[in-house]
C-alpha cells in the first residue's frame, strides 16, 4: 500500500513537472515571435549589435570578426529574438556600411532615424517627424506635463497625453481631485487632494477641503475629519459583533465565540459570557477548561504538601539533612509561587491558555 502510495504521487510530480516546463517552453517561444513596432523593432537591433560587438573584442585574441558579430547578434536576446534576426539579414549592409565610416553618428540615430526612417528624434513624431507641441517656448513637451502622440517615432498625431493630474490640450490644468501646489510661467505641479475631500480642494491637507467625503465632517479649527461611526451611532453593528472605526467608514466583526455580547475581540472582552462558557477573572473561558485550570492549582498545591511532608519524615532521621531539604522546599515553593504571581497564571489566564491552544 505505501509502495503503491509513494508511486502515485511520484507520477503525479512528474506530471506536474512536464506540464510546467512545456507551459515555459510555451511562454519563451510566444516571446520569442513577438512582433515590435518598426522604431522598436530597429533600436532593439541596434543594442544587439552593440552588445555583441563589445562582447566579442573583449573575448577576440586577433581583432574583431564582423561576420561572428552579424551571426550572433540576436542569439539569447529572448523577446523579439526572431524579428531581430530578420532585422538582422535585412540591414546587415547598413550596418557594414555604418562600420567602415568614422562611426562619429550614433548607430541608432544613423541606421533608424536617418537611413530607415522608422524614428524621430526625441519629442518629435509623425511621417515627417514634426515637433511635439509646447505650450510656450522653453516649458517642454507638453508643458513637461505628459508626452506626445508618437514622440520619438513615424507614426502619432503629436496630441498631448497627459501625466495623472493633468489635464488640457496641453496638459497645462489639474484634473478635479488635484490643486495647483506650485505654478510659475513655465511650470505647474499638480498634487492630490487630502483623502477626505470631495472632488476638489483649494491646498494642501484636510483644511483645503471645499466640501467632505461621506464618513467624514468638516470643523473651522481641523478641516475635514473622520467621524467615529463607532461612538456616534448606536446599534451600528448587529448583535453579537463590536464595532471597529476607520478612516472615512467603520466594519462590523463578530465577537468570540465566548461572548454574548461584546466590546472587542477576545474572551476577556465579552459583556457577559456566552452558554457554556463562565466567567474566570475577566474572561469567558469554556466550563471543562476552568475545571482544568482549578485542577492544576489544586495539583500545585498538592505538590507543595508532599514537599512538606517529606521534609517532615526526613527530619525523624536525620536533622541537618532535613534542614537542608527543609529549605531547599521552601526556596522552591518561593520562587514557584514568585513565578507563578509575575507570569499572571491565575485560573483566567490558564483558561485562556487553555482555550489558544486548542
Amino acid at each position: 500500500m505505501c509502495v503503491k502510495t509513494i508511486t502515485f504521487i511520484f507520477i503525479c510530480v512528474l506530471s506536474l513537472a512536464v506540464h510546467l516546463e512545456a507551459a515555459s517552453k510555451k511562454d519563451d517561444e510566444a516571446a520569442r515571435a513577438a512582433k515590435l513596432p518598426p522604431c522598436e523593432s530597429c533600436k532593439l537591433y541596434v543594442t544587439a549589435f552593440l552588445k555583441r560587438v563589445d562582447a566579442t573584442a573583449r573575448s577576440a585574441d586577433g581583432g574583431l570578426n564582423l561576420d561572428e558579430v552579424h551571426r550572433r547578434t540576436c542569439d539569447g536576446i529572448g523577446r523579439s529574438e526572431k524579428q531581430c534576426k530578420d532585422s538582422a539579414l535585412k540591414h546587415r549592409s547598413h550596418v557594414d556600411q555604418w562600420w567602415a565610416s568614422d562611426r562619429q553618428q550614433d548607430l541608432s540615430e544613423w541606421l533608424c532615424q536617418d537611413k530607415l526612417q522608422v524614428c524621430c528624434p526625441r519629442g518629435h513624431f509623425g511621417p515627417a517627424c514634426s515637433p511635439c507641441p509646447e505650450h510656450h517656448r522653453g516649458t517642454g513637451t507638453c508643458s513637461g506635463n505628459g508626452k506626445c502622440s508618437g514622440d520619438g517615432t513615424r507614426s502619432g498625431d503629436g496630441s498631448c497625453i497627459c501625466d495623472r493630474g493633468y489635464k488640457g490640450v496641453m496638459c497645462d490644468s489639474c484634473i478635479e481631485g488635484y490643486y495647483e501646489s506650485f505654478r510659475d510661467s513655465k511650470n505647474l505641479i499638480c498634487s492630490p487632494c487630502f483623502i477626505a475631500c470631495k472632488d476638489t480642494c483649494s491646498g494642501a491637507g484636510p483644511l483645503g477641503c471645499r466640501a467632505c467625503k461621506d464618513g467624514w465632517e468638516s470643523s473651522d479649527e481641523f478641516g475635514c475629519h473622520d467621524i467615529n461611526e463607532c461612538i456616534e451611532f448606536t446599534g451600528a453593528c448587529g448583535a453579537n459583533q463590536f464595532c471597529v472605526n476607520t478612516e472615512g467608514s467603520y466594519s462590523c466583526l463578530d465577537c468570540d465565540r465566548s461572548c454574548d455580547g461584546c466590546n472587542g475581540d477576545g474572551p476577556d472582552m465579552c459583556e457577559k459570557c456566552a452558554e457554556g462558557f463562565k466567567d474566570a477573572q475577566g474572561v469567558c473561558a469554556e466550563v471543562n477548561q476552568q475545571q482544568q485550570a482549578e485542577q492544576a492549582t489544586f495539583t500545585r498545591y498538592v505538590t507543595y504538601a508532599g514537599l512538606c511532608v517529606a521534609t517532615f519524615i526526613i527530619f525523624n532521621k536525620n536533622t541537618l539533612v532535613a534542614m537542608v531539604v527543609g529549605a531547599a522546599v521552601s526556596v522552591y515553593i518561593t520562587v514557584a509561587e514568585y513565578m507563578y504571581g509575575e507570569t499572571n497564571w491565575d485560573l483566567g489566564s490558564l483558561a485562556k491558555m487553555l482555550k489558544n491552544s486548542e
